[in-house]
């Protein structure tokens, strides 16, 4: 994904694939400059949904399903701490070529 200009108000999904090699599951709600939502867990971006509906209207809003939650398989590692799993956010994010963005 080369940024989310394209991206309709249509509630869509993706898969992203982090340098380390982490995929990660994305809903993509709404269009305009985009947010990154990040639900707690251990929960899904399904959790955040109605959220970014009202949002929708005015922002792009990314929800990833962290590694081991919702779509997402779990990290290749025995006991991943909180730095992994911020590390793959932001290599999510770099991946979607979107720049900054508020979280």
């Amino acid at each position: 994904m080369s940024g989310l200009n394209a991206i309709s108000s249509a509630p869509r999904q993706a898969f992203v694939r982090t340098r380390c090699g982490a995929e990660v599951r994305l809903r993509l709600i709404g269009a305009g400059p985009p947010v990154l939502l990040l639900h707690a867990s251990p929960r899904s971006s399904a959790s955040l949904v109605p959220l970014a509906e009202r949002l929708g209207g005015r922002l792009t809003c990314i929800l990833p399903d962290t590694p081991g939650f919702g779509l997402s398989p779990p990290l290749r590692m025995a006991r991943p701490e909180a730095g992994d799993f911020a590390d793959v956010l932001l290599e999510t994010a770099e991946a979607l070529g979107v720049g900054p963005m508020p979280v």
